[in-house]
């Protein structure tokens, strides 16, 4: 069975690319075959870097946006060779690209977040399957991201998901929303990056060259701006335990901000070692945390601090609330030190095992294998 994945592609995102890697991996063990649907709405890199090639490895640490340049490469590099991308490109003009297969996924990732800007409103025919297709329409795992959907979106939502086969969406608070949109039931489904072991996403992790043999540290990765307190917390930790702080920033911080070009330019592999490999791990990030639980890491996440997009707080209280785990991972620079690494994961397994059992059986039945 030819299935094609619709989600957030082009972006230098970590948990972007992961999930995006987990679907595929995860039909693929059911027996079909997957690719990722190239669109319009992702930024057309091969012909920036053409552009910029002779400058980018003359002169690589004088050309304005440099450190987006080698994110990119290194995001692109995996994409490569991880995400079995399609040939052809989508757009609204030229929709073939998603012509020969017999079913199309739509997720996971922030698909149906339509307050992060332009860029995905522009594209909610896209994301929402707005186009003629003869086969399944199925969302897997699709995340609103907030707390609602635009009123601006609300219509052409509903009569979009009225075609789909089957609906599953990540967070208890999006079925009730996306439910309000359509009469298609809503199901919730565990996300795709929690499909995969340990094991599984250590075959792929890659250490990166700036973490020295032996080394231990604490990592920090957040989507957010710090407070000062919590900047204090962290090196007070690093401090006192003798840990080096490393320090990943996401792809949205400006160049006069990164405080290391090689630590912001790591890749998507290299990113799965650091949560391995580390003491601890400080995030605002929903897939910080829930590499953290995969890994079993002590791990504290804090509230994000941003005006760039609306309340998630609804992806962590189900992720928390799912395996019990909130009443100690969330963040408090009031936490005693000696109190941080503390974790209780004994309610993990059995709950990986029987989340993943469902997805699974929803895919079965959605796909009809």
């Amino acid at each position: 069975m030819k299935v094609k994945v619709i989600t957030i592609t082009g972006e230098s995102n970590y948990g972007n690319s992961l999930q995006n890697y987990a679907v595929i991996q995860t039909l693929n063990r059911l027996g079909c075959e997957a690719q990722t649907v190239k669109t319009e709405y992702e930024p057309n890199f091969t012909k920036l870097c053409k552009k910029n090639l002779k400058i980018y490895t003359k002169v690589a640490l004088k050309i304005k946006n440099y450190h987006w340049f080698k994110r990119q490469m290194r995001f692109k590099k995996f994409s490569n060779r991880y995400l079995c991308k399609t040939e052809k490109v989508y757009s609204e003009t030229a929709p073939t690209a998603v012509d020969d297969c017999d079913a199309i996924i739509f997720g996971s990732d922030q698909i149906w977040n339509f307050t992060l800007g332009e860029r995905m409103k522009n594209g909610i025919s896209f994301y929402t399957g707005g186009f003629d297709f003869n086969g399944l329409k199925i969302a897997y795992s699709a995340s609103v991201g907030a707390d609602y959907i635009p009123d601006d979106c609300r219509d052409i939502m509903s009569k979009n998901l009225s075609s789909f086969a089957a609906i599953s969406v990540r967070e208890q608070q999006a079925r009730d929303i996306v439910g309000s949109v359509t009469d298609v039931p809503v199901d919730v489904t565990v996300d795709p990056t929690l499909m995969l072991d340990k094991s599984q996403w250590l075959k792929i992790a890659q250490k990166p060259k700036y973490v020295h043999n032996g080394e231990h540290f604490v990592f920090t990765y957040f989507l957010g701006t710090q407070s000062d307190s919590v900047k204090d917390y962290i090196s007070t930790v690093g401090k006192k335990y003798n840990l080096r702080v490393i320090s990943l920033q996401s792809e949205w911080t400006e160049q006069s901000d990164i405080f290391n070009v090689d630590i912001y330019s790591t890749s998507p592999d290299e990113f799965l070692w650091l949560v391995a490999n580390c003491d601890i791990v400080f995030t605002d990030s929903f897939h910080g945390s829930v590499f953290s639980i995969i890994n079993e890491k002590p791990f504290r996440f804090f509230d994000r601090n941003t005006d760039f997009v609306g309340n998630m707080s609804s992806r962590l209280d189900t992720l928390f609330d799912k395996f019990q785990i909130g009443s100690w991972c969330r963040g408090n620079t009031e936490e005693n030190i000696d109190d941080v690494f503390y974790k209780d994961y004994s309610n993990v397994p059995q709950t990986l095992l029987n989340e993943r059992a469902h997805a699974l059986s929803y895919l079965k039945n959605a796909l009809g294998i």
